[in-house]
């Protein structure tokens, strides 16, 4: 059924996170398969392909060739690909029509909305597991003073702090920390709001009986940080590195 909805030309497809791919040599491999399968299957009505610009080059009439692949046309496949900015750069996808967007920073509404989200929904799975302990009973008036509280906190932090939060991976450990916290949360820089979850890992960590020390791990981690900082035009690892750092920490402590 997939294979004949992509043939007939009647599927919108998700590729997510592109940047992702962990080995260099692989994320090469998979673009190229995806430039193979763009040329092939998403096509507009008029069966000209994200990379068929060459078809046009010199052609007078650019309201013309604007209009082969406006994106509210329809018919033909659509494709949607994302990837963070770090790693994309690599190995783009580059086509005269092939659009880029980049998300925009999240407003006040938006974060007002995840905050919302995402703290009732926690607080509704907590009270079910809570409701399951009979001696333990809830107040749904103070109940429901304190999400109001701890969204407002939310939205208060992000609306002080704008330039901290570039993203929903930040808003998230932010919602995290301030519905747990009694507390509150102040965070003055970026790095602020990762070690929050950083030291959660760790606490995490210790209680896995691990076969290695956190001060082995926390090594491991401080030179791996230091390499995508400065070694790493893409702020990614290849496993090949990340397995030969790994031995040498522990090589290191031997």
């Amino acid at each position: 059924m997939l294979k004949e909805l992509i043939y007939y030309g009647h599927a919108l497809i998700l590729l997510d996170g592109l940047d992702e791919i962990p080995l260099a040599n692989n994320r090469q491999t998979i673009v190229d398969l995806i430039r193979q399968f763009l040329d092939v299957y998403v096509k507009d009505p008029n069966f000209v392909s994200p990379f068929d610009q060459r078809l046009f080059d010199g052609f007078e009439n650019k309201f013309f060739v604007d209009e082969i692949q406006r994106t509210d046309k329809r018919g033909g496949n659509q494709i949607i690909i994302t990837s963070r900015i770090i790693g994309y750069d690599t190995n783009p996808f580059v086509g005269t029509f092939i659009k880029h967007y980049i998300l925009s920073d999240n407003d006040t509404n938006i974060v007002k909305t995840f905050a919302n989200n995402w703290i009732v929904n926690v607080d509704a799975y907590l009270r079910t597991i809570f409701l399951c302990e009979k001696r333990i009973s809830i107040d749904e008036r103070i109940s429901q003073n304190v999400i109001e509280q701890k969204i407002k906190s939310v939205v208060s932090i992000c609306e002080t702090k704008k330039r901290l939060f570039l993203n929903f991976a930040s808003l998230n450990i932010i919602c995290a920390h301030v519905y747990r916290s009694v507390d509150g949360f102040d965070p003055q820089s970026q790095i602020e709001i990762y070690d929050t979850i950083v030291q959660s890992a760790f606490r995490f960590w210790t209680k896995q009986d691990p076969t290695l020390s956190q001060q082995l791990l926390q090594k491991f981690l401080l030179n791996f940080s230091i390499y995508l900082h400065l070694k790493s035009s893409t702020g990614l690892m290849d496993t090949f590195n990340i397995t030969q750092l790994a031995r040498l920490i522990v090589q290191q402590q031997q």
